[in-house]
């Protein structure tokens, strides 16, 4: 009966000795996962999640930060001169190239002005004309019209490119096409 008691006491430890070695393998195993969390100067999982915790903050003001200089850009972006029209032409018959030009400057509102300049031999005349809503209290004209009409299309011609991957900005250059029939501007 002594060696059946010694011999259940035996089997027992076994199977502690076998429960101990698994236990210690389980925890040498999570002792190694939880440590990737660790940096070098933290010693308790308290610190970590405190340094966690302030990094989540700081980067949350950094991202109201950028939050708010995108709200800000975008209403600046409102007022901002978007669309531009440009178009090169030879008022003078006696002129050999399209040396005089209309660039139409409009914003999100068709808001605005037009630059025109005429180009001549003894000189250089340059107008400006307000535009509003796409439209001049001044009469315009045809290559002024022409000017403002391309900068009204300029950002949809632009969204459209941009999802092709292409920015093509169109300079009018075929209003003389008589005056030049070759369709050589002269640069």
């Amino acid at each position: 009966m002594q060696q059946d008691i010694t011999t259940y006491i035996l089997i027992a430890l076994g199977v502690l000795l076998i429960l101990n070695v698994g236990i210690i393998v389980y925890l040498f195993l999570t002792n190694k996962r939880i440590s990737i969390f660790f940096k070098k100067g933290d010693k308790d999982l308290e610190s970590f999640l405190k340094t966690q915790i302030q990094a989540i903050e700081n980067n949350r003001r950094s991202f109201v930060s950028c939050q708010d200089q995108i709200d800000y850009l975008k209403g600046i972006a409102q007022i901002s001169f978007q669309k531009v029209g440009l178009v090169r032409f030879n008022p003078f018959q006696s002129m050999g190239s399209d040396q005089s030009f209309c660039l139409a400057l409009l914003n999100q509102d068709n808001d605005g002005f037009i630059i025109t300049s005429h180009f001549g031999r003894d000189f250089n005349r340059i107008y400006l004309k307000s535009v509003a809503k796409g439209r001049s209290d001044y009469s315009l004209a045809k290559e002024e019209q022409e000017a403002v009409q391309k900068a009204m299309e300029f950002v949809k011609e632009k969204d459209d490119n941009q999802k092709q991957g292409i920015l093509n900005i169109k300079v009018g250059q075929d209003n003389n096409k008589e005056n030049n029939p070759n369709g050589r501007s002269g640069k």
